[in-house]
Parts: C-alpha cells; sequence; structure tokens
C-alpha cells in the first residue's frame, strides 16, 4: 500500500493509524483530513515508520500540533507536498523546523493557520528552492515581508495565495509580480 485516504473517518483511532504505519511501511502519500478521533501520536506513528512519505494532507485536524510537524521535519526529509489548512495550533517553531528538514518541498498548504507569523514564509523561502505552490490564505499575521521573501527566493513558483492577509500591501503584490 502506498497510497491512503481516510478522509472524514471519526470513528477512526491512532491505535488504527499506528498499526496501519507498522504494517503498511511503503506508505507515501496519506490523507487524514476531518479524522477527529486522531492525535499527534498517529501523525508521529507516519513519520518514524512511513520513511518513503511524500505527501501528507491534515485539513482541519484541530488536533494536530507543533510535536507532529517536528517529528516530520525528523523523519521524512523527502516529504514533498503538506496541506494542514485549519490547524490552528501550528505555531512558527514547528514550520521552520519543517522548512529546515524537508527541503524537497513544493507545495505548502498552511491557509488558516493564524499563529503563524513571517518567520515561517521566510523559513520556508530559504530552504524549500524548489516551491512551486503555497497557500497562506487567512493567516493575519504575515506582512509584506513574507511576500517578498517568496520573491526573492523561490522562482519556481506557479501558485501563491496570500488571500485575506490584511497586513500584506498591494505594494508588495505588485512587487512581487514583477519579480516573479
Amino acid at each position: 500500500l502506498v497510497w491512503l485516504s481516510v478522509y472524514n473517518c471519526q470513528s477512526l483511532t491512532d491505535f488504527g493509524i499506528s498499526r496501519l504505519a507498522k504494517r503498511c511501511p511503503l506508505l507515501s502519500s496519506v490523507d487524514i483530513s476531518y479524522c477527529s478521533g486522531l492525535s499527534d501520536v498517529s501523525v508521529t506513528s507516519l513519520a518514524q515508520k512511513c520513511l518513503q512519505l511524500t505527501s501528507l494532507t491534515c485539513y482541519d485536524c484541530g488536533w494536530l500540533t507543533d510535536v507532529a510537524i517536528t517529528s516530520l521535519a525528523r523523519h521524512c526529509p523527502q516529504l514533498t507536498a503538506v496541506n494542514f489548512t485549519y490547524c490552528g495550533a501550528l505555531t512558527d517553531a514547528s514550520i521552520m523546523s519543517l522548512a529546515e528538514g524537508c527541503p524537497q518541498l513544493t507545495s505548502v498548504n498552511l491557509s488558516t493557520c493564524k499563529q503563524l507569523s513571517d518567520a515561517s514564509v521566510t523559513s520556508i523561502a530559504t530552504h524549500c528552492h524548489r516551491l512551486a505552490s503555497v497557500s497562506f490564505h487567512g493567516c493575519s499575521k504575515l506582512t509584506d515581508g513574507a511576500v517578498m521573501a517568496l520573491a526573492e527566493q523561490c522562482p519556481r513558483l506557479t501558485s501563491v495565495s496570500f488571500t485575506s492577509c490584511d497586513r500584506i500591501s498591494s505594494v508588495a503584490i505588485a512587487d512581487f509580480n514583477r519579480r516573479c
């Protein structure tokens, strides 16, 4: 088994994911979006047992914290795509760790991760030079500095969203457009 989606499986538990990770070490793509019965234990198990993991989607997993993201950074350097939309407990510390530990990232969606600041975006831009797609929709702490970091360091970008990032100015977006 290399691909698994258990999207919206409300009865799924950490035990089930941990057992699956142990028995399916070749998993490369996992979607555990809307699985409210899980915790950091599940993502940590996937990170530690599924060393081929390249894509992880955790949409609306409010239980996801820096503990799990740091584990991914430590064990999954080949990650290319992550989606942590609506994972509001994540902070700059784990996203910076993820960027440093997973330089192969090409797609990053951190929409509505409201605790994140320019430090996260700058770290992603600095370490993930293959980045093609990013979304920071609703990351209200981001400023023009985040836009400029991506413009200066990520020449492969083809898709960018700063929708509802109220601190980003039209001047920064115009400058971004000129650089890309």
